[in-house]
């Protein structure tokens, strides 16, 4: 298994082939100039690969991130976006927040899949073949707890599973 970090190295160079602003291990406070510039207090997610446009500010750049991903993204991730009936997050910090996971607890990976659907356009949890099964049965539960409404409809909506491999492909 190779490691998490050279994966990411892997993707964020095949990303930025197609896209201007792509950042690993970025901090959702990094540049803000909205509540996120200012208060230390509050959690403030690390996003292992984030492709931007980035929205930082107050207000909300939905339709400019949405231009740029339409204008510059590979035709395979289009294609399978549209396929899978993804939504869009209303109001995204950045295009592509995408968490890896080759490692963690339940409790991480629940993270990763929460932290990905609030922060990108579209959020992606690429796992690892080794864990893919164990990261679909953790995203089976997000559906059941909507379907339950126990979470609100839209939230995990903008979110796929995907194997590193499967991933790869898209690229």
């Amino acid at each position: 298994m190779s490691s998490s970090t050279s994966f990411q190295n892997e993707i964020t160079e095949k990303l930025s082939r197609y896209f201007q602003q792509v950042r690993k291990e970025w901090r959702i406070t990094q540049d803000a100039t909205d509540a996120f510039s200012t208060d230390v207090d509050v959690y403030a997610p690390r996003i292992d690969v984030a492709v931007g446009p980035f929205n930082v500010s107050e207000g909300n750049e939905r339709e400019n991130i949405t231009n740029v991903f339409e204008n510059s993204a590979p035709q395979n991730l289009k294609k399978m976006i549209e396929s899978s009936s993804l939504q869009k997050n209303n109001n995204p910090r950045c295009m592509l927040a995408i968490e890896v996971v080759y490692s963690g607890s339940t409790k991480h990976i629940l993270g990763d899949i929460t932290n990905a659907s609030m922060i990108g356009l579209y959020g992606f949890v690429v796992a690892h073949n080794d864990r893919i099964d164990e990261v679909n049965r953790i995203f089976e539960y997000t559906k059941t707890i909507k379907a339950v409404h126990k979470a609100p409809s839209d939230l995990f909506s903008n979110v796929k599973i995907m194997s590193t491999n499967e991933f790869l492909e898209l690229l």
